[in-house]
């Protein structure tokens, strides 16, 4: 198990270095992957969990908060995709509701 991580840290470390230091779109398209695997595997985790979860809804409104940080210097949409985002993801996917069932045994 060891060696596959470290085989990827050897090919992740550069490659994480030359998106930073490259910046721009590139930096903003890595980092939207790196965002869309986590819900993903987010997503995966509910379902395994057999935990109500809607997807579409999950990618967007999770996609929304980096967009709004896109939008630097238009605060009104940077604000108001943060609300919309955080309000909805909280709403719709509350950690209580990712944990172990309550009452019925495990």
């Amino acid at each position: 198990m060891p060696l596959p991580r470290f085989l990827t840290a050897i090919a992740g470390i550069p490659l994480v270095i030359w998106f930073i230091h490259v910046g721009g779109l590139t930096y903003a398209c890595f980092i939207f992957t790196v965002i869309m695997l986590s819900l993903y595997e987010y997503n995966s985790l509910l379902k395994l969990g057999r935990k109500p979860v809607q997807g579409a809804t999950l990618f967007i409104m999770g996609m929304l908060l980096p967009v709004a940080l896109f939008f630097d210097h238009n605060y009104a949409a940077q604000a108001g995709l943060a609300r919309l985002g955080f309000s909805l993801i909280s709403a719709e996917h509350a950690w209580h509701r990712a944990g172990p069932a309550r009452g019925g045994g495990a």
